[in-house]
């Protein structure tokens, strides 16, 4: 398995059945993580790594005040947070103005944070409106992320292409893996292939 490991380091890619042999070996985990930690440093040469602080807001975006809008993200500023994600649910559905309102007030009130919504959320709140329409106009409110909160909740293939459409739109994307208990490495590996060949593009 180091073997692999070093290959992988080095920049060699993997072939599926490689990978898919370190995912299977829960010896290997610690390891794999040591790696990728190698990776990281040498591609971003410092020891400084940055995490977001993460504020979840989830009010329904037909019906929350301004008012109320604005002290949650005083709230959220006051405790160090540098990110908010809107979580938007199926009962949002074809809410696309009044997220996009949220996110305008947002960002009015305070510019500096992040704010984001995972894909899912912007296909519900999109419903019935086609994405190349629905992001320009949640990018042009100030949305600056779009997330995979929420991936294990859709279609492969209809996550990926709104995270590459909002990608291409000048959307960051953040892919995020969820690990089901009952699939197998060789089908982790299979998504994994899927999120690198999209960043590949």
């Amino acid at each position: 398995m180091q073997e692999l490991l070093d290959r992988a380091v080095a920049g060699e890619r993997l072939s599926a059945e490689d990978a898919a042999a370190l995912l299977a070996n829960g010896e290997a985990l610690l390891s794999l993580g040591q790696a990728a930690a190698a990776v990281r440093r040498l591609r971003v040469p410092t020891q400084q790594v940055t995490f977001a602080v993460g504020c979840a807001i989830t009010p329904r975006p037909s019906s929350i005040p301004d008012a109320d809008l604005t002290d949650a993200l005083d709230a959220a500023v006051s405790a160090g947070c540098s990110e908010v994600m809107f979580l938007v649910s199926q009962a949002d559905s074809g809410m696309l103005d009044g997220v996009a309102h949220m996110v305008v007030a947002a960002k009015a009130h305070v510019p500096h944070l992040v704010y984001g919504l995972a894909v899912n959320g912007a296909e519900w709140a999109a419903a019935g409106v086609r994405a190349e329409r629905s992001l320009p106009a949640l990018r042009d409110a100030g949305l600056s992320l779009l997330a995979s909160d929420g991936g294990n909740q859709q279609d492969a293939s209809v996550w990926l292409n709104i995270a590459a459409m909002a990608h291409d739109l000048g959307l960051d994307a953040a892919p995020t893996v969820i690990v089901r208990a009952q699939e197998t490495a060789a089908e982790r590996v299979a998504q994994f292939a899927r999120v690198r060949d999209w960043q590949d593009k």
